[in-house]
């Protein structure tokens, strides 16, 4: 039981952080990436919309991970 506690504790302070880092990182460079299209390309205003509305999304999302990091 003190083992599984100790694999509990180190998985929750050590590993989860570092998922939520590299999770974050992915989000923004998404975000990135969609940003450089809507500035780069030629498109509509809709399809513009909607690929900004999704980098606000994962923008959001990486809040969220560097809130759970905290």
């Amino acid at each position: 039981a003190h083992i599984k506690k100790s694999q509990d504790d180190m998985y929750a302070q050590n590993l989860l952080p570092v998922k939520w880092v590299n999770a974050a990182r992915s989000q923004s460079q998404a975000a990135l990436g969609i940003t450089m299209e809507v500035l780069l390309a030629h498109m509509d205003k809709n399809k513009e919309n909607k690929l900004l509305a999704e980098a606000k999304t994962r923008m959001d999302d990486v809040e969220q991970l560097f809130k759970q990091y905290e």
